[in-house]
């Protein structure tokens, strides 16, 4: 019998960042076992520890877990950190605005329109989701401020070198190289040839052809978002130590008085 182990590799953070795909990569290598399904351990304070450590494995150099709210989530961080301190911690971050077009996709269009007949498309507009509806502002205001959660949640409760931030357009742009940097951070060779042709990034950025983007509603809402996320987006930047030029196309597109 396996010797009973926690993960000493979770991807903590940030939802519709390629954290799916960044966890689809890492169980390529064969030092690496990852966990498919978002078990949320460090959320419950009754959680059974044993069920937990029964769906990893002694024999593996790394266990990895992806649940990416835990970094928008005070306690479930400092269980963590309290529960394995060695652990190295992940972060997927993108262009705010646009992992809230990729929430808004996944929400209206495949989960109320997969599970809900009848619904009115009109009604779940992007500017009517962004500007009126309380959940995705939420949503938007909570998950995506990067810099709030990455001081308060997560460098808080581990060190740096215990962290690494994958930039979701960096890893679509070169994937190998992405996928190399985070193999080299845990000390792991990179993939042999009969893996690297296997490596996938499902995150395509594009236009959704559902979102009208010339609508003076679609200007307002994401006028709106770009107010939410001009400062943290500078603040982060300064705070990695990163100018993140991935995201200036996003900026230019989406700053205020752009058409």
């Amino acid at each position: 019998m396996s010797k009973p182990v926690f993960p000493n590799l979770i991807i903590a953070g940030f939802p519709k960042c390629g954290t799916h795909a960044l966890l689809h990569n890492l169980g390529h290598h064969p030092d690496i076992h990852a966990h498919p399904h978002e078990l949320g351990f460090f959320e419950k304070p009754d959680a059974s520890r044993s069920a937990y450590q029964s769906h990893f494995r002694s024999d593996c150099l790394w266990n990895v877990e992806k649940s990416p709210l835990y970094a928008v989530n005070r306690d479930a961080m400092r269980r963590m950190a309290s529960l394995v301190p060695a652990a190295r911690v992940i972060l997927c971050i993108r262009h705010p605005i646009q992992a809230v077009h990729s929430f808004y996709h996944f929400r209206v269009f495949e989960f109320l329109n997969g599970f809900r007949s009848g619904v009115d498309p009109a009604r779940y507009s992007f500017e009517t989701w962004v500007l009126e509806e309380p959940p995705v502002r939420h949503f938007s205001i909570q998950y995506f401020r990067y810099m709030d959660h990455m001081l308060e949640h997560v460098f808080s409760c581990f060190p740096p070198d215990q962290i690494h931030v994958v930039i979701q357009e960096r890893m679509m742009a070169d994937m190998a190289a992405g996928m190399g940097r985070v193999f080299q951070w845990l000390g792991l060779s990179s993939l042999p040839d009969a893996f690297e042709v296997k490596l996938k990034f499902h995150g395509e950025q594009y236009r959704y052809p559902h979102i009208d983007y010339h609508t003076p509603g679609y200007r307002a809402a994401v006028d709106k978002l770009w107010d939410l996320y001009e400062r943290p987006n500078q603040a982060l930047r300064s705070r990695l130590g990163d100018p993140l030029p991935e995201w200036d196309v996003f900026d230019r597109m989406y700053a205020r008085g752009a058409t």
